[in-house]
């Protein structure tokens, strides 16, 4: 785990200042809602990069369907 961001850091990253606006951004870029104290949206570091993966499609969960062999039909059975 790790240290939730600072209120710097968080207006680094979403360019706004007001709390509820810093959670209003994370529900507007990522589509959830961050708890949030009097400081702002309660997220660390990581959390923001698993985000940032998954909405850029770069994130490291591997895709069941491409594990899965490529089928040829050899030839077509008559009924």
């Amino acid at each position: 785990m790790g240290l939730r961001l600072t209120p710097e850091e968080l207006t680094e990253l979403t360019t706004l200042t007001r709390p509820q606006a810093q959670g209003k951004w994370f529900h507007d870029m990522f589509g959830v809602f961050p708890p949030c104290d009097r400081r702002g949206p309660i997220v660390t570091a990581s959390v923001v990069e698993k985000l940032l993966a998954k909405r850029y499609g770069v994130d490291k969960v591997p895709d069941p369907d491409l594990d899965r062999p490529q089928v040829k039909m050899v030839r077509k059975i008559r009924l």
